[in-house]
């Protein structure tokens, strides 16, 4: 009977110590969303902002700054008030902290995606983003594809030689997706000839 209450004594007290431990997870939890709650309350009073002089100061002043990848106020909030539209310099930002963590998978930069749409006289970022080792250790390219307000997701697997792309907006391949496909089948040595996927996507309302 001694025995049978310590069992039921310890396992008492390990329920006990695991909602004490949920508890401090909610706590964090909490916390985490209550900063969170601040730092969008925030952005939605920048957002609201008409004054020029303001709206200049919040140019000038660099908010996100990861190596090379610097990101002012202004197109911090526009990213992120309601209804914002994502900015290229944001989307940068994350390729490089991605590429950093991935070992399998790589994203191209904005810069690298210009040279392959050729928009702007860009030069030497796809050789310097997809090498020979790319090429040879990866298997997934990330292609992202910012037209107006618009992103598209283009998605070459290399292993099999299937572009996909995603675009929650067109239901049929624009002329600069054709464009970007044949650069990247040039520059990845991929069949001319190679089928492209466009999987329904839940579209978009709000362009």
């Amino acid at each position: 009977m001694r025995c049978h209450r310590f069992a039921m004594m310890t396992e008492f007290q390990k329920i006990q110590n695991l909602r004490l431990q949920h508890n401090e997870d909610l706590k964090k939890i909490v916390a985490e969303h209550c900063s969170l709650s601040e730092i969008y309350k925030h952005i939605i009073q920048k957002a609201k902002i008409q004054d020029e002089e303001l709206i200049n100061l919040m140019k000038e002043k660099i908010v996100v700054d990861i190596e090379d990848h610097h990101i002012c106020e202004l197109y911090f909030i526009k990213s992120l008030e309601p209804h914002g539209h994502l900015s290229n310099f944001i989307v940068d930002a994350l390729c490089h902290i991605w590429n950093q963590e991935w070992n399998n998978k790589k994203m191209l930069s904005q810069c690298a995606v210009d040279q392959l749409l050729k928009r702007q006289i860009r030069a030497h970022y796809i050789e310097r983003e997809i090498t020979e080792e790319v090429l040879k250790e990866y298997n997934i390219i990330f292609v992202p594809v910012l037209r107006g307000d618009h992103w598209t997701l283009v998605v070459v697997e290399l292993r099999t030689e299937v572009i996909t792309v995603l675009d929650s907006l067109y239901d049929n391949l624009q002329d600069y997706h054709w464009t970007l496909i044949s650069s990247l089948k040039e520059h990845l040595s991929l069949k001319a000839d190679r089928e492209i996927s466009t999987p329904n996507v839940q579209k978009q309302t709000n362009l």
